[in-house]
C-alpha cells in the first residue's frame, strides 16, 4: 500500500494518474467489492478538471474518502 501511496504523491504527474497505478489504490481500499464500472467512473471524475491540477494531499485524501463513502464498500463493511 505504502508504495502505491508513495506514485500518487507524485500527482498531478504523469506516474499518479497511470491506470496501474490508480486501480491498484482502488483494489487496495475497495477490493473486489464493486463493479468495474464504479472503479472507471471514479477514475475518470479524477483525471477529469475537478482533480487534474490539485495537490496531491487534497486528491489522495478525497481518493480515498470518495471510495470509503461508496455504497458497495460501506454496504459490504
Amino acid at each position: 500500500f505504502r508504495a502505491i501511496l508513495e506514485k500518487l504523491c507524485a500527482w498531478p504527474g504523469a506516474g499518479a494518474i497511470d491506470d496501474a497505478v490508480l486501480l491498484d489504490f482502488w483494489w487496495s481500499v475497495m477490493g473486489d467489492n464493486a463493479p468495474e464500472e464504479e472503479y472507471v467512473a471514479w477514475r475518470d471524475f479524477f483525471r477529469g478538471p475537478a482533480y487534474r491540477q490539485r495537490p496531491a494531499a487534497e486528491t489522495v485524501a478525497a481518493m480515498t474518502l470518495t471510495i470509503t463513502m461508496n455504497p458497495y464498500f460501506l454496504l459490504h463493511k
